[in-house]
C-alpha cells in the first residue's frame, strides 16, 4: 500500500489483515463483550432496510488483507481534505453496486483517465473496523490499481490521483526509504507519524493550553523526523512490538506542488500561462528540447501536444484573428511563423515560410484596437516583414534594410493621432517607422550593449 500513499502522508493506522473472516468474527465477539453489538447490529439492520445491501458481504468481504486511514500534510489546522481511507480489494463491481443502490443522484465524475464515485453511507468504517479509523461521511471514492481510495470530497481525490500519477509516493520518499530499513518487513497494525509534518495536526488533538508550544518550538519538532509502532502476531498468541523515533536535524520537508507532470526531454523554454478562451481558466504551454509543443491544463493534464522541427523562438502570443472571442496561437521559429488555434491545428495558410531566418520575435500589432492584426518580424537579412492574418504580405509596407537585423520584440505606440513602431536591430540602433514602413524618426543613440529588448 505505501505505493499508492502520498508522499505528504503525516499520519498512518494500517491493518494488515490476513484473514478478514476471522478478523469480522473476532471484532462481533469484542463488540459482544463490552455491550456494543446491539448497536452494531442496529446499524446493518438500517443499511439492510434503506438500500438493500448486506454491507458486511459486500463491503467487508471484499477487503483484501490491507485497510488503512492516512492524514496528509496540512497547512492549516483544517484537515478536511486531508483524510483519505484506503483499502485492498478483490473486485470493484461491489464497491460499484453499493455505490448504485446508496446514491440518490449521478455523482461520478472523471480526472485524469480515474472514475470518481460516491458511497452514500455514513459511519462505515468506523462501524466496520473499530474506532481508530475515522469518518468519512457520505464519500467519493476511485480505484487506483488494486485499492479504492475514499475521500471527503472530489478535489482531494484529484490532488490524491495527481500524487500517485507523478509517483510522489511514499514509498519513493528518501527519508522514508531510509526510516524503513529499520522496521519489520510486515506487521498487522503499523502506526507511522511524520512528526515534521503533523505540527497543525497535533494542535487539533492537543488541549489549548499547549497550543503555543506548537508554535515556539516548532524548529524542535521538525527535528524529529518520524515514529512508527508496530505488533506482529504469532503462534501461541505471542505479540511483537517494535517501536522506532529517528531524530533527523537536517531533515528536509519536500515542497508541496499542486500538480507535476513528466515531459518526455527537459524544457526549451520557460513554460507560459495563457487564456482558455472557453473556460476563461488558465493554462500551460512549454516546448521541450525534442521542439515537441505541450497544452497543460491547470490540473496538469496534457490537452494536446504538437511536434515542430524548431525551436520556438519566441513568446505564445494569443490574438483574435477571426473576431469572434475564441483565441489562436502566434509564435515563430527560425524558418516560420505559426498560428494555431484551441486544438493545435495550424490556422489555414499557416505556417508562414520566412524569406530569411528570423532575428526578432514575432509580434501582432493592433493598431486601433479592432482585431485587424498587422503581423511584422525582423529577419537575418536585416528586413523586416509585415504580414496580414492571412500570412500575404502586407501592400505598401517600404521598410528598408537596416544596417543590422532586428531583434528582441518590436514595439507599437500612438502619440497625437500618429503611429511610432519601435524596431531595436543587433548593433543598438533603433529604428522608429510609421505604418507603412517609411522612417518616422532616427534615433542618433544606441542601445547598451548585450541589452534584450
Amino acid at each position: 500500500m505505501l505505493e499508492i500513499i502520498p508522499y505528504d502522508a503525516a499520519y498512518i493506522y494500517h491493518y494488515g489483515i490476513s484473514n478478514p473472516t476471522v478478523f469480522l468474527e473476532n471484532r462481533k465477539a469484542l463488540l459482544k463483550g463490552s455491550n456494543q453489538f446491539f448497536n452494531y447490529q442496529k446499524y446493518l439492520d438500517e443499511l439492510t432496510s434503506d438500500f438493500g445491501i448486506d454491507i458486511e458481504v459486500e463491503f467487508f468481504g471484499n477487503i483484501n488483507n490491507e485497510i488503512a486511514f492516512v492524514i496528509t500534510e496540512s497547512q492549516n489546522s483544517d484537515f478536511t481534505n486531508n483524510k483519505f481511507v484506503v483499502c485492498k480489494i478483490k473486485d470493484k463491481a461491489p464497491i460499484l453496486s453499493i455505490a448504485k443502490k446508496t446514491s440518490l443522484i449521478n455523482d461520478s465524475t472523471s480526472f485524469n483517465g480515474f472514475e470518481i464515485n460516491r458511497l452514500s453511507v455514513k459511519n462505515l468504517f468506523p462501524k466496520l473496523f473499530g474506532k481508530p479509523f475515522i469518518n468519512l461521511e457520505a464519500p467519493y471514492f476511485t480505484f487506483i490499481d488494486e485499492y479504492v481510495v475514499f475521500a471527503n470530497n472530489v478535489s482531494s481525490l484529484k490532488d490524491y490521483i495527481t500524487n500517485v500519477g507523478n509517483q510522489k509516493v511514499i514509498a519513493n520518499d528518501d527519508n522514508f526509504e531510509s526510516f524503513n530499513e529499520n522496521l519489520s518487513s510486515g506487521s498487522n497494525i503499523f502506526i507511522y507519524n511524520n512528526i515534521a509534518r503533523s505540527v497543525n495536526l497535533y494542535k487539533t488533538i492537543s488541549k489549548e493550553d499547549y497550543l503555543p508550544v506548537f508554535d515556539e518550538k516548532v524548529d524542535v519538532f521538525r527535528k524529529f523526523e518520524a515514529i512508527a509502532f508496530q505488533m506482529s502476531t504469532e503462534k501461541n498468541n505471542l505479540y511483537y512490538n517494535n517501536i522506532y523515533l529517528k531524530y533527523n536535524p537536517v531533515y528536509k520537508q519536500e515542497t508541496a506542488s499542486l500538480w507535476e507532470l513528466a515531459l518526455d526531454t527537459f524544457t526549451s523554454n520557460e513554460p507560459q500561462i495563457i487564456t482558455n478562451h472557453i473556460t476563461g481558466g488558465k493554462e500551460i504551454i512549454v516546448q521541450d528540447n525534442a521542439h515537441k509543443i505541450y497544452l497543460i491544463s491547470n490540473t496538469g493534464k496534457v490537452v494536446w501536444t504538437k511536434q515542430l522541427q524548431e525551436r520556438v523562438l519566441s513568446d505564445f502570443q494569443q490574438i483574435d484573428v477571426y473576431k469572434n472571442n475564441k483565441l489562436q496561437l502566434l509564435f515563430n521559429t527560425k524558418s516560420k511563423i505559426y498560428l494555431i488555434d484551441r486544438n493545435g491545428n495550424n490556422v489555414e495558410n499557416y505556417p508562414v515560410k520566412l524569406p530569411a531566418s528570423a532575428t526578432s520575435y514575432v509580434t501582432p500589432l493592433d493598431y486601433d484596437k479592432s482585431r485587424n492584426y498587422r503581423i511584422v518580424i525582423g529577419c537575418s537579412d536585416n528586413m523586416v516583414y509585415n504580414y496580414d492574418v492571412t500570412g500575404a504580405k502586407v501592400k505598401g509596407w517600404e521598410y528598408q534594410a537596416a544596417q543590422s537585423p532586428a531583434k528582441g520584440k518590436v514595439w507599437h505606440f500612438a502619440l497625437s493621432g500618429k503611429d511610432y513602431i519601435v524596431i531595436p536591430l543587433q548593433n543598438g540602433q533603433v529604428k522608429v517607422v510609421e505604418r507603412a514602413g517609411k522612417d518616422r524618426i532616427k534615433l542618433e543613440n544606441l542601445l547598451p550593449s548585450g541589452n534584450d529588448v
